[in-house]
């Protein structure tokens, strides 16, 4: 087994035929998914026709202007790619999957309406949660980013100036949460 300090390297050093066919890419968040050079693993290995497999989110970058940059740039360039080399990408995403939320996108097919709100608690299997901040691009989408799929899945795209969340410890009574204020930006 040869190793390499980056996949860059790698290509450059490997004949052609020894390149591997997959990939897993296993690293947090803001060490991936992006445009610039120390974050584009997914385009080298794209523009090598490597298929990979990764955990979400497949961008921790912000959302870019109209000058090619983000995430939403990132995930057109790879499809591209894919579409034209021919080599596949998979994003974990494993709640997507489950019967009961099969179910509930039945029942929201069968009525007909929209979703208008969401109320989750999402509870942690860690004793208690230190804030990551930039280390994996933040508590929420570290510890959450499932719950917040699924969010997406059922209601559609978000106004983030309405969302809310608030931190309590896993053994606070529910009438003790306290109060969130309603944030109104406009």
């Amino acid at each position: 087994c040869k190793v390499y300090s980056t996949v860059k390297l790698m290509l450059e050093t490997l004949p052609k035929a020894e390149w591997p066919h997959a990939a897993i890419i296993g690293l947090p968040p803001k060490k991936h998914g992006g445009t610039r050079t120390d974050a584009d693993l997914e385009l080298i290995l794209g523009m090598a026709g490597i298929s990979m497999y990764m955990d979400k989110p497949i961008s921790a970058s912000p959302p870019g202007a109209l000058d090619g940059e983000g995430p939403a740039a990132l995930a057109t360039c790879l499809w591209s790619l894919a579409l034209d080399q021919k080599f596949l990408i998979a994003v974990e995403y494993p709640l997507r999957y489950c019967r009961a939320v099969e179910r509930v996108q039945a029942l929201l097919k069968q009525t007909g309406r929209p979703v208008t709100s969401i109320m989750a608690r999402y509870n942690l299997a860690h004793g208690a949660a230190r804030n990551v901040g930039d280390e994996v691009g933040g508590t929420v989408l570290q510890f959450g980013a499932d719950l917040l799929d699924l969010c997406r899945m059922f209601a559609g795209e978000v106004d983030l100036d309405t969302v809310q969340a608030l931190a309590v410890p896993s053994t606070a009574a529910p009438h003790a949460v306290g109060h969130v204020e309603h944030r109104n930006s406009k």
